[in-house]
């Protein structure tokens, strides 16, 4: 009994650490930016995105919302400019909603 307590306490750490992070920045030109990975190293000016990176900014306006969705194996958010630095495999998608 105990072996089996002991078994399902390690494979719920293992869940709860697959779980993605997110951190939400907003930006001094009004844009919001979500950032998602599986591990999220934050220095002082940059966010290092590991793990199934996926990076959503958004603009919010008349009459639409207008957002760019980008995953990526890795990446580098740059805080000060807004820069991102896409690393692997990297796909751009362009959202417009109502």
């Amino acid at each position: 009994m105990k072996l089996l307590l002991l078994l399902l306490a390690v494979s719920c750490l293992t869940v709860a650490q697959d779980e993605p992070k997110n951190i939400a920045i907003s930006t001094e030109s009004g844009a919001m930016v979500s950032l998602r990975a599986q591990e999220i190293l934050r220095e002082p000016n940059l966010i290092h995105l590991k793990g199934q990176a996926e990076i959503r900014t958004w603009w919010v306006g008349q009459p639409y919302t207008r957002a760019v969705v980008t995953r990526c194996d890795e990446a580098l958010y740059h805080v000060d400019t807004g820069e991102l630095e896409p690393q692997g495999k990297v796909s751009v998608r362009p959202v417009r909603e109502r």
